[in-house]
């Protein structure tokens, strides 16, 4: 006996997400059975056409349909793009300086909140002048993905007193009052 069967399932393109994103594919088919691979990366139901998908790191799926005795599958990647930006820590400058952050990542495009007092906000280590204490927030950017640091800029005002000239002997001392 010669079964002939029209099982399929469309093509699925590759894919990009960014870190701790999720996506459902859009694949139609018409088996009665499915299976995703590897089921434990991220897959909310291995069972089912269009599942949730949630990689933690770049994966290939394979999806595979059975209809009787007839099998097909198609594979897929999906690439996770991961935003890094280290955070410098609060800091305290004196009134009238600038701090410089030694900050690191991985994108190709920064800003900077608030921008007052921020020598260049589209930088990952600008010159930070704030007049008082002040919460930055820095963003990085990488293909459509994002990553934030936020850190406080404390600014200490020290103030001096002069007093008028005062003459005092050898071995004596002077208490201002």
């Amino acid at each position: 006996m010669l079964f002939r069967s029209n099982l399929f399932i469309s093509p699925i393109t590759d894919t990009t997400i960014c870190s701790g994103a999720s996506f459902v594919p859009t694949v139609t088919g018409n088996a009665a059975n499915y299976t995703w691979s590897p089921p434990n990366s991220g897959v909310s139901n291995p069972n089912v056409i269009n599942p949730q998908l949630s990689p933690l790191v770049n994966t290939l799926y394979t999806l595979s349909g059975t209809l009787g005795p007839c099998s097909t599958s198609r594979t897929f990647h999906v690439f996770v793009t991961t935003v890094s930006l280290s955070n410098p820590g609060d800091t305290t400058i004196c009134a009238g300086s600038s701090y410089l952050p030694t900050i690191s990542g991985n994108g190709t495009g920064y800003s900077w909140s608030p921008t007052p007092g921020v020598s260049d906000s589209s930088i990952i280590n600008p010159y930070l002048s704030p007049g008082a204490t002040t919460t930055y927030t820095v963003t990085a950017t990488l293909s459509g993905c994002s990553a934030s640091q936020s850190f406080e800029v404390r600014v200490t005002n020290i103030s001096l007193s002069a007093v008028s000239d005062t003459a005092i002997c050898s071995g004596d001392f002077y208490i201002p009052s």
